[in-house]
């Protein structure tokens, strides 16, 4: 006997339906915060012996699947609540219960990392400035985010997300400028950020499970699914979220690895140049 997936709202509660497929892709880019790369970079370099981008190739194979996963199921239960409302409706109550539960620890987790990086840098570039004033400042910003209505936050969202895509843009220029003088590994095209000697496919899965953090969010796309306009752009917005997040990381950390091709450079002592 066929039975009906029940709707997410109860009691006739609806949402309103004004996210268009652009506006949904923008709001997983921001969550996925294309910057991240450079947070990581370092580490990933150093674990991988130099092939940051040849993690991050492995990383989005094994997202796009993921990303399909999602796309069909968000088809089959077009409701808000990603994982929770899949497995509550596939599996049992319970279980999707206890999912519910255990998402709501990366989405508490999260802003958290990203509270932490910020102050990192902003400690960096003010040292006079004590780093408790970035993380309240941080927490009301996001807070009043938030507090807007569901276009507002998508459309600071999209100031924000352009923003850091054009900061992402002017770096790539000025690596490839360094690049044409002759810096780093002065050339454009190498196989050297996926491969070269000493380089192990155990050391290239490892760096992936690392830089996986950086999708960390693409699916947070799903919950809009009751206030998209049209259901049925879920599974390609989610697709394009994961594509284009990947592909910002990949050109991202492709010129930095090419321009400081040791990750020694990082370390304490190095050739870094301030």
């Amino acid at each position: 006997m066929a039975t009906k997936t029940k709707p997410l709202a109860q009691g006739g509660g609806t949402l309103k339906r004004n996210l268009g497929l652009w506006a949904i892709v923008g709001l997983g880019l921001g969550y996925m915060t294309p910057t991240v790369v450079f947070d990581t970079f370092g580490m990933v370099a150093r674990d991988t012996n130099d092939v940051v981008p040849a993690a991050y190739l492995v990383a989005l194979v094994v997202m796009v699947f993921t990303a399909i996963s999602y796309g069909k199921i968000s088809s089959a239960i077009p409701s808000a609540g990603s994982a929770y409302t899949y497995v509550r409706e596939s599996i049992h109550p319970n279980l999707g219960f206890m999912v519910g539960w255990t998402s709501l620890i990366d989405y508490v987790l999260l802003p958290m990392v990203n509270c932490l990086i910020l102050r990192s840098y902003l400690e960096a570039l003010f040292p006079d400035i004590p780093g408790w004033i970035w993380v309240v400042l941080y927490c009301i910003l996001v807070t009043s985010v938030i507090y807007m209505t569901m276009r507002g936050t998508s459309n600071a969202n999209m100031i924000l997300l352009v923003f850091s895509i054009i900061v992402m843009a002017v770096f790539v220029v000025m690596v490839v400028a360094q690049l044409m003088r002759g810096e780093g590994a002065a050339t454009l095209a190498s196989a050297a950020p996926f491969i070269h000697d000493g380089v192990t496919m155990g050391a290239v899965l490892m760096g992936a499970t690392i830089v996986c953090f950086s999708f960390i969010g693409f699916d947070a796309v799903t919950m809009y699914a009751e206030e998209a306009k049209d259901p049925k752009i879920m599974p390609k917005a989610i697709l394009l979220t994961v594509l284009l997040g990947g592909a910002i990381f990949l050109v991202a950390s492709y010129v930095t690895q090419l321009r400081f091709p040791d990750w020694n450079e990082f370390a304490p002592g190095g050739d870094m140049q301030y």
